[in-house]
């Protein structure tokens, strides 16, 4: 069964649901992987383990972006090509993605762990989180090539519009990567390593889960037949003009954000636990958001790629206030929960102190970073990867940076740190993506489409 949804049809926001929901589901199940890492190490092997976890999370995410980068400008040609019903070219891109998957997670996996320690002591880790962080981090960055190739493959059934066959991959990983953590770590003691280990096994799984169903899928249109498998040039062309700029876009900022993880570092292993602590706190309204990106995306890519351009700019606000709309609602939520929800990852009074005041520092102008997320997602789709680039460079990279200064040059405690560096760059962030969308041709309806 496919479980296709097309976007091309039928009321918007239901569309939209049909498809976000299972993306929701998809997302918050891969976020568990490091969620139960941080509970079972914070709880059962120490507060300096969940920091090593917490000092891992930026460098990830950073690594995470060029994959991202990739998967996404994949989807914005799959999704048009899709949405126009061009077979032809739908297939040279489906067997492209999955080539250059493979061959950027080699290139990657290898320079990853290499680099581990190095960029370690860049980012100025505590001297006694070093040595679980560069176990944490080498033995998860082993397995990235079965990251890179499961995310250009759900990139490509996200594209389609079948977004709920990655929930069931995720929710299965899931469960059993909380297993394996706990075999690992209880029973074996293997200690933070068993935590890596357990989630690298987890994504080997989902890589060969979604492989396996793109080869035996029931439309022709995106079925992979491993035999084909090449890198189409003309096609890798339009997949890396798109996936560059956002691949820029999301190391930029994730690398901004390790600068940031560097200032939050001076403030002792206590904090860096406990922002590590309101990380998977944030990750409750993140993930849900990052769908709803993912779904504009799709959404404005397949509209576009038909040449329904005005239902492609309605989208763009249904998802938009949607998203705001949510944001606000949670955010009242973990703030009546605050001392709970910090609480649940360690026990320990001055973590979660830290945790606390992190999460005053960011979620209440929140809902301001989801609509900027959201219409980011949405000029995505529309092959506008280059403009998101340059907006977030701007704010999330180059403006944040000064923010740092600032806080820094001052002394600011950590509560003004943590206002300060983040929310501010929302807030132009998504002034900037709006004046763009108001003022230009952002659907590429005076040009020709890809």
């Amino acid at each position: 069964m496919d479980y296709k949804t097309s976007m091309t049809e039928g009321s918007i926001w239901k569309k939209m649901l049909l498809f976000c929901i299972p993306l929701i589901f998809g997302n918050i199940f891969q976020y568990l992987y490091s969620t139960v890492d941080s509970i079972i190490v914070g709880r059962l092997v120490g507060e300096t383990a969940l920091a090593a976890v917490g000092v891992c999370d930026p460098v990830i995410s950073l690594v995470i972006g060029l994959c991202a980068g990739a998967s996404g400008g994949a989807g914005v040609v799959i999704s048009q090509y899709y949405g126009a019903k061009n077979e032809t070219e739908l297939k040279k891109a489906v067997h492209t993605t999955i080539s250059i998957g493979v061959i950027l997670g080699i290139i990657i996996q290898v320079t990853t762990v290499l680099l581990t320690p190095l960029v370690l002591k860049w980012i100025n880790t505590p001297e006694d989180v070093v040595q679980q962080a560069t176990i944490y981090l080498r033995t998860y960055f082993s397995g990235m090539v079965f990251t890179l190739v499961f995310n250009m493959a759900a990139g490509i059934l996200n594209a389609v519009g079948n977004s709920k066959m990655n929930m069931i991959y995720l929710s299965i990983a899931s469960v059993m990567n909380i297993i394996l953590d706990l075999i690992f770590v209880i029973v074996f003691r293997w200690g933070i390593f068993g935590a890596a280990f357990a989630t690298l096994i987890s994504q080997a799984f989902t890589c060969v889960c979604a492989i396996t169903f793109l080869v035996r899928c029931d439309d022709p249109m995106y079925r992979l037949d491993l035999k084909l498998l090449r890198a189409d040039k003309g096609v890798s062309l339009k997949i890396f003009s798109l996936g560059i700029p956002t691949a820029m876009q999301n190391m930029v900022r994730c690398f901004a954000n390790i600068v940031v993880q560097a200032g939050i570092n001076g403030f002792g292993s206590l904090a860096v636990a406990g922002y590590a602590a309101y990380l998977r706190v944030d990750n409750i309204l993140w993930l849900p958001l990052m769908s709803l990106g993912m779904a504009a995306s799709t959404f404005t890519g397949q509209n576009i790629g038909a040449g329904q351009f005005d239902r492609a700019k309605k989208g763009a606000w249904v998802s938009g206030a949607a998203s705001a709309v949510f944001t606000i609602a949670f955010s009242i939520l973990i703030i009546i929960l605050r001392y709970p929800l910090i609480g649940i990852f360690n026990d320990n009074p001055e973590v979660i102190h830290y945790g606390v005041l992190t999460l005053w520092g960011y979620i209440p102008l929140y809902w301001v970073f989801s609509v900027y997320n959201t219409l980011c997602g949405t000029i995505n789709g529309a092959g506008k990867t280059f403009v998101s680039m340059v907006i977030s460079i701007a704010t999330m990279c180059a403006m944040r940076i000064v923010m740092l200064w600032i806080a820094t040059s001052m002394k600011f405690g950590f509560l003004e740190f943590m206002c300060i560096v983040f929310p501010a760059t929302w807030i132009v962030a998504m002034a900037a993506v709006m004046i763009y969308m108001w003022k230009a041709d952002w659907m590429g309806i005076r040009n020709n489409r890809i």
